[in-house]
């Protein structure tokens, strides 16, 4: 029995060093293969997750590009019925300044730079003292709206 209990010490006290050699000898052989005999399998290895990755970003800007194209499809939709909307208010009642100035302000919103400023006009025929619709015709003649 005192013999196998001194064969386990041997053992346990010879395990860590040589399982940290069999460690390192392991290192040496790895970092050896990767140097000379594995460097076209790592540029294949590098090249195939830089395209998993650039698959990434592009399907991602795609998604977040898409979204974007939504939402300013959806205003300039909600644009345009607002300025149908305020243009069927000036069939209505075609007096009212306030009615006409609405109506420029979409129109501007959709780049319709001419129908802005006949609007524009009629307001300001109607009542000359509008304010808003004075600076909206200031900014329409300017060059800040292409």
């Amino acid at each position: 029995m005192a013999e196998i209990k001194n064969y386990y010490r041997k053992i346990t006290e010879l395990l860590p060093i040589r399982f940290k050699l069999f460690i390192k000898n392991l290192e040496k052989d790895f970092l050896s293969a990767m140097k000379k005999e594995n460097i076209k399998l790592q540029f294949a290895n590098f090249t195939i997750l830089f395209l998993i990755m650039l698959f990434i970003f592009l399907l991602i800007y795609g998604a977040l590009s898409y979204l974007d194209f939504l939402k300013i499809t959806e205003e300039r939709k909600s644009a345009e019925n607002s300025l149908s909307y305020w243009e069927e208010i000036i069939g209505k009642h075609p007096n009212v300044p306030d009615s006409y100035y609405n109506a420029a302000i979409y129109a501007v919103s959709l780049k319709q730079k001419s129908k802005a400023i006949d609007y524009v006009g009629k307001a300001l025929r109607l009542d000359s003292d509008f304010k808003e619709a004075l600076e909206l015709g200031d900014f329409l003649e300017s060059d800040e709206m292409r």
